[in-house]
């Protein structure tokens, strides 16, 4: 394995773990923005404002990722953020 090769991967390894964090951060936040909504009576499901997140992150599509890439994964992250934000009963 040539060393900018490693190098690369090692580039990869760091930006994969500050995605994993970013990740963990997103689900706390949505925790607290359930705990918020049941506090206030708000509805949990709110479909308008996911649909504002993807056009928000659509508007900055390019060839590196694609309008199709945001509409595959942004509902997914949505989804499992508020689906893991539901089984927590209080976080660390």
């Amino acid at each position: 394995m040539s060393l900018s090769l490693a190098k690369i991967r090692k580039e990869i390894d760091v930006i994969d773990k500050a995605l994993l964090d970013l990740l963990k951060k997103r689900v706390r936040l949505s925790w607290q923005v359930r705990q918020e909504k049941i506090a206030t009576g708000e509805a949990l499901d709110t479909p308008l404002r996911e649909t504002q997140i993807i056009a928000q992150l659509i508007s900055n599509a390019d060839e590196w990722i694609t309008k199709e890439d945001i509409m595959e994964l942004w509902p997914e992250l949505i989804r499992r953020s508020k689906k893991n934000a539901a089984n927590i009963e209080t976080p660390e």
